[in-house]
């Protein structure tokens, strides 16, 4: 077999159609030799075709994720709302309202009450997201004020309160103890106090209450009758409205705060022991003259 007899011959270069550069020749050959080098040459081509659509940038099908969320009281215009929201990426489009910072990434708007709202949210592929939010535009209502008497340290008060809502309890100030809705404090004495604290949105709010942190105390009038061979009539009064009273035979008058009793017989020594409405115990004692008076 004769070997094949190759005559160069230039035609210059010309752009691949796939933007590749590519040398042609002019070849005088057998033709199975001259299809295996056209061959060679597309299936080049074709892999290098392959090569750069693998490289190719994968299209944005993932909707923008929230990162953080929250509010923020404001005092302008009798107090108000506003919401804020960020995301992972910057967003391209947002619902009327809704204000971005430089990197449009986190967004606000302002709300003046306190309901359900929801917003939607488009990064640049046309990606979106829908976000909701539990708005609070309302400053917290007044508290459950309750107290209790405890017998620790010789008598103390723990006072309650109970909110509608958390609050930031650290603003209550010194001394009290809690989370959430519900916080306390020991109290020693009898006082009127006023705390002030604020939501977690950061709307304020202000309570007055007063302290029982005393025991209840009480003293006695008594008046000689001459009816029945002689009997005294004994009215103690108490420094506050007690529970269950003094005791049989004793009646409260209208306001709670005055018993009354007739007592017969010989002068005798009378001890009464009573608590207040918080548990506080009291006692007192007298003795009672069942004698005429001298004339």
């Amino acid at each position: 077999m004769t070997s094949p007899v190759f005559v160069p011959y230039s035609m210059g270069t010309t752009d691949h159609p796939i933007g590749l550069q590519q040398s042609r020749r002019k070849t005088v050959r057998f033709n199975t030799i001259t299809a295996f080098c056209a061959t060679a040459a597309v299936a080049g081509a074709m892999v290098l075709a392959s090569s750069m659509t693998a490289s190719a940038a994968p299209a944005d099908t993932t909707a923008p994720t929230v990162v953080e969320s929250h509010q923020s009281y404001e005092s302008k215009e009798g107090g108000r709302t506003k919401a804020y929201v960020t995301f992972d990426e910057p967003i391209a489009l947002a619902q009327q309202g809704w204000y971005g910072d430089a990197s449009k990434t986190t967004w606000n708007k302002v709300y003046y009450s306190s309901k359900p709202k929801s917003a939607e949210f488009e990064d640049a592929a046309g990606n979106s997201v829908s976000v909701n939010f539990d708005i609070d535009a309302t400053a917290p209502g007044a508290p459950t004020f309750t107290q209790v008497y405890q017998a620790k340290e010789g008598g103390r008060t723990l006072v309650t309160l109970t909110f509608g809502e958390p609050i930031v309890g650290s603003l209550l100030g010194q001394g009290w103890n809690g989370s959430g809705t519900t916080w306390s404090k020991v109290y020693y004495s009898d006082k009127t106090v006023t705390v002030n604290y604020t939501d977690l949105v950061g709307y304020p709010g202000s309570y007055t209450f007063s302290v029982d942190g005393n025991a209840p105390t009480a003293s006695a009038v008594q008046t000689y009758q001459a009816k029945e061979g002689g009997r005294t009539s004994v009215a103690v009064t108490l420094s506050e409205p007690i529970v269950g009273g003094l005791g049989q035979g004793w009646i409260a008058n209208a306001s709670g705060l005055t018993y009354t009793k007739v007592i017969y017989g010989t002068n005798k020594t009378v001890n009464l022991s009573f608590v207040d409405a918080i548990g506080y115990p009291g006692s007192y004692s007298f003795v009672v003259v069942l004698t005429p008076p001298a004339v």
